[in-house]
């Protein structure tokens, strides 16, 4: 019996030393960077995942990463200069194909998609829309239906759950409470980023895309 007893008290020894070697484990995992947003023991949250608490990112690259992604914009502001292939305010044609042309738009409600193809498709509404230097106002709002290859844009209010790249390049940062506490410099391997909400900007061939995700994730870094 003494020995059974013995036994018993060097098993439950062993469950504690097990329990106390595993609490420190996840402590230790929980402080090992940014990954972790928050711990406490038993418990993770947002370990990389597309649900923790939003921060601030700016990421700049090439247009290609909006390639294919459509957003439903509400009240933004757009400017997107370029080539048109299409371009309608209501039923009136007012820019013939492959012509230069000039979009601008305050409080523009409607889709706002980059197409695989490398041009932007808007199709809504405002209050008034600016093509080039003429200025077209409505009774309500002024519809707008169209096509342009652009050399530059610009859009407020970009939101997706999740945008996936293969191959970008650049550089993306990422900032808390006002500090910079990340930068990944991007090597063309794949990218996704977790409810974005966002500034685009074009410019000289450069995307930037300025606000906030939860989750950034590539093959060589995780936020």
């Amino acid at each position: 019996m003494a020995e059974d007893g013995g036994k018993r008290s060097h098993f439950k020894m062993f469950l504690a030393l097990a329990l106390i070697v595993g609490i420190v484990g996840l402590l230790a995992y929980g402080n090992r960077g940014d990954n972790v947003v928050s711990s406490v023991i038993g418990r993770f949250s947002s370990v990389g995942g597309i649900g923790g608490e939003p921060f601030n990112i700016v990421l700049s690259t090439d247009s290609t990463v909006l390639y294919g992604n459509s957003f439903d914009l509400a009240g933004s502001d757009i400017t997107v200069s370029g080539i048109c292939n299409s371009l309608k305010i209501g039923s009136l044609t007012v820019a013939k194909d492959n012509t230069r042309c000039s979009i601008q738009a305050s409080g523009y409600t409607g889709k706002f998609e980059y197409t695989p193809f490398g041009s932007i498709v808007v199709s809504g509404q405002a209050p008034s829309v600016k093509i080039d230097a003429y200025t077209y106002t409505a009774g309500n709002a002024v519809s707008i239906e169209a096509e342009v290859i652009p050399t530059g844009f610009h859009a407020t209010g970009l939101i997706k759950s999740k945008i996936s790249t293969v191959a970008p390049s650049g550089s993306i940062s990422k900032f808390s409470g006002g500090e910079l506490k990340g930068v990944s410099y991007l090597s063309k391997t794949p990218l996704d980023i977790s409810n974005l909400n966002a500034d685009a900007e074009l410019k000289d061939g450069v995307l930037t895309l300025t606000g906030t995700a939860t989750a950034v994730k590539s093959t060589e870094f995780s936020w």
